[in-house]
Parts: structure tokens; C-alpha cells; sequence
């Protein structure tokens, strides 16, 4: 497989881990500076918001079907299933290669 489009997969792994998730800093780190999200509930969020909102859940989300297509060279599409406490939803995610490395400019989630 390409080893960007692995990257970007792993990175999206480690905002669902609930180490990350509970490290404000890890988060940041992996967001883009413009990020933005619009969630499962219709919330939309931002850096700061979803870095708190993250930091206050400690329980992981469980997540398969992985897709990636590349938009661009420096844009990549993942869409996948995740689950959390009995809930599924479909999620996109856009990630944008920056000089520091890929970072989420993008994300949705729609329940199923």
C-alpha cells in the first residue's frame, strides 16, 4: 500500500485511542490549524472545542472498513464505520499534507 495513505489511517487511529484522545497536546498535534467538524449530533465544531470535548471522553472507539482516495497529491479522503457504546456512524475524514506531515482539515460523522 502507499505509505501516506498507511500514515493517514494510522493518525486517524490515534484520535480514536482514548490515550490520545485524553492528551489535549496529542490531538492538537494531528489537527490541521483550519480543522473543522460537523459531528454525528450536528455539532460543529473547531480546534478548541473538539480538543475539549475529546479530552473529557476516556472510552475508545472501535473503527474497520477503511477507504482512501487521493483527491490530490497533498489531499487525501478516509471514510470508514466506527462504533462507540453500541452506536455505529459513518465517518470522512479529509487530511491535508502539510510541512509538518499530514494533518486533519476535515471531518464528519453521520449516524447509520
Amino acid at each position: 500500500m502507499d505509505p501516506d495513505l498507511d500514515a493517514i489511517v494510522a493518525h486517524e487511529l490515534e484520535l480514536l485511542d482514548p490515550v490520545v484522545r485524553g492528551d489535549p497536546a496529542a490531538v492538537r498535534r494531528l489537527l490541521h490549524e483550519d480543522f473543522s467538524e460537523i459531528g454525528a449530533s450536528g455539532q460543529q465544531w473547531d480546534p478548541t472545542t473538539v480538543t475539549e470535548a475529546t479530552s473529557a471522553t476516556a472510552e475508545g472507539i472501535t473503527a474497520d472498513d477503511f477507504r482512501t482516495a487521493r483527491l490530490t497529491p497533498d489531499v487525501v479522503l478516509l471514510t470508514y464505520t466506527a462504533r462507540r457504546d453500541g452506536e455505529t456512524t459513518l465517518r470522512s475524514s479529509v487530511w491535508v499534507r502539510t510541512r509538518a506531515g499530514w494533518r486533519l482539515r476535515h471531518h464528519q460523522g453521520t449516524p447509520r
